[in-house]
């Protein structure tokens, strides 16, 4: 009866030892057939997550660099160079559109001085003039604009000298915003003036 106990517990580990080998050699076989090569076993204590039990997680990969952090940084960044840039555009529009403008203003100052000078050498027939219908066909907006706006209290007559006076302020205001613009960036459009007197005083 011992012996046959002892047959029996024999033959039960043989049959394990059987079956263990033989999952083994499965494993291997199929591990030979998907060409995987065989140091390649991942070990048991790694999940199907590609980490180790009990390790930190990973962060995730931005832009497909592991090492690459939080992008609020170059974010700022791009924002602030965006910003920067439609500064300038906007400044640059801005010198332009003085520039026309006191450049408009100069050449209707200039304009109603030339009236006003030949219209000195024969006043009383100053309008049979035709040089002097030329500069009154050029100032003719402004003084009509000027007429607009000023009180019935001041005769036609005074509204030509009227806006000379307005032109000659309008333009040295336009002159000094202009200067402050163009401080800002000497790059700008229209501020080429401003950018040859600072280079000539810098020699």
């Amino acid at each position: 009866m011992l012996r046959t106990l002892s047959e029996r517990q024999r033959a039960a580990g043989n049959n394990t030892w059987r079956s263990s080998n033989g999952s083994g050699l499965r494993r291997k076989d199929k591990r030979e057939e998907q060409g995987e090569p065989e140091g390649t076993r991942v070990p048991e204590s790694v999940g199907r997550s590609g980490r180790a039990a009990g390790s930190p997680p990973k962060a995730p990969a931005i832009d497909g660099d592991p090492n690459a952090g939080p992008p609020q940084a170059d974010r700022s960044k791009a924002l602030a160079a965006a910003g920067a840039r439609a500064d300038r555009r906007e400044a640059a529009e801005v010198a332009f559109f003085l520039l026309v403008l006191k450049t408009l203003i100069f050449v209707a100052g200039m304009c109603l001085l030339g009236q006003f000078i030949v219209g000195i050498f024969n006043w009383g027939r100053r309008h049979e003039n035709f040089v002097y219908q030329v500069f009154d066909i050029a100032t003719r907006p402004v003084v009509r604009f000027v007429r607009l706006i000023t009180p019935r209290i001041v005769l036609d007559q005074h509204v030509p000298l009227v806006a000379f006076l307005l032109l000659f302020f309008a333009y040295w205001v336009v002159g000094f915003w202009m200067r402050d613009v163009c401080l800002q960036d000497l790059t700008q459009k229209g501020c080429e003036a401003f950018a040859r007197v600072r280079a000539e005083a810098a020699r």
